[in-house]
C-alpha cells in the first residue's frame, strides 16, 4: 500500500507543476507563432532568430510550427531531466521570454501600421 500511495503523490506532485507549462505554451508557443505569422503575411516584419529566419527563409513560414514544437520539446524534456525544485525555472523563463517576445512582435506589427 505503501508504494500505491508514493507513486499517486509523484503522479499528484507532477501534475501539479505540469500545469505551469500552460504559460509558455500560451505565450511562447502559439502567442510568438501567431504574431510571428501576422508580422510575415503582413510584410511588416522578419524573424529575428537566425536558424528560425533560415529554416522559414528555406521552407516557407509553415516550418515556424516545426522550430516552435522542437524546441518546446527539447524544454520539455529538460525540466523532466532537472531536479525537483530546480525545474520550475524552466517554464518561468520561457513565460517570459514568451510574454516578451509576443509582446515586442505586438509591438512591432503595431508600430509599422501606424
Amino acid at each position: 500500500m505503501g508504494i500505491a500511495t508514493s507513486t499517486w503523490t509523484r503522479i499528484g506532485e507532477h501534475s501539479q507543476y505540469e500545469a505551469f507549462w500552460a504559460i509558455p505554451i500560451l505565450f511562447y508557443g502559439f502567442g510568438d507563432i501567431l504574431t510571428t505569422l501576422i508580422g510575415l503575411r503582413m510584410q511588416l516584419a522578419t524573424e529575428a532568430a537566425p536558424i528560425s529566419a533560415l529554416l522559414i527563409e528555406t521552407h516557407g513560414a509553415g516550418f515556424i510550427y516545426v522550430t516552435k514544437i522542437c524546441t518546446l520539446g527539447l524544454f520539455y524534456f529538460l525540466w523532466k531531466a532537472v531536479p525537483h525544485p530546480h525545474r520550475i525555472g524552466i517554464p518561468i523563463g520561457l513565460s517570459l521570454v514568451g510574454i516578451a517576445v509576443t509582446g515586442w512582435n505586438i509591438g512591432v506589427i503595431f508600430m509599422r501600421l501606424l
